[in-house]
């Protein structure tokens, strides 16, 4: 099979939440069981501009990699699309993860992006459409400072990000570890050779 990477656009929308909720669905499970719950909620809160998606011939998205920059994050947590997806406690609860989870970082440097949301669906995966999706992204050199990060307990995808450039520059305790099941990041950086300067 093979696979177009692209930048995302407003058909892909539901695409690409329904691949974010089968990646991501580990850190909702404590809140619901309702897989496609998660991906209605996601779906309306997406800024589809900002992923660069992986796409199967049939047209579905199989793959993301989301750029958020200091003209805006890849998602806008919207408290009331998550309550009525997930009704009113559980949606207030996921909004509040939400938002930890995707303003990250606080405050850019400037020409600095954050690259997030990389996720392959199962039935994609070891095609190498990650490394694709973000060679895609870095290829451009827009900016002069890549930064990510990846959860403790996630070590199997740093070869990933550290085959394309990436260093490790530290770590980052979470805060309410106990309820994410996990208590640090690592923080990586990628700077392009020849990127635009601001």
């Amino acid at each position: 099979m093979t696979y177009q990477i692209r930048p995302g656009t407003e058909t892909d929308r539901r695409g690409i939440a329904d691949t974010m909720a089968e990646a991501y669905f580990d850190q909702f499970k404590s809140l619901t069981q309702d897989r496609e719950g998660v991906a209605r909620g996601l779906a309306p809160m997406l800024h589809p501009e900002r992923f660069t998606v992986a796409v199967e011939e049939q047209g579905g998205v199989v793959g993301t990699a989301a750029l958020s920059d200091a003209a805006g994050y890849a998602i806008t947590v919207l408290p009331q699309v998550l309550r009525e997806a997930m009704g009113f406690i559980k949606g207030n609860l996921a909004a509040a993860a939400l938002r930890e989870m995707v303003t990250r970082p606080k405050a850019f440097r400037p020409g600095q992006a954050h690259l997030d949301f990389v996720a392959v669906r199962e039935t994609a995966r070891g095609r190498g459409l990650a490394r694709q999706m973000l060679r895609h992204i870095l290829d451009k050199r827009a900016y002069e400072l890549y930064t990510l990060d990846v959860t403790e307990g996630n070590e199997a995808v740093l070869p990933l990000f550290e085959g394309l450039g990436f260093v490790r520059t530290g770590t980052e305790p979470e805060k309410a570890a106990a309820l994410k099941g996990f208590s640090f990041r690592y923080l990586l950086a990628y700077r392009p050779e020849g990127a635009a300067h601001g």
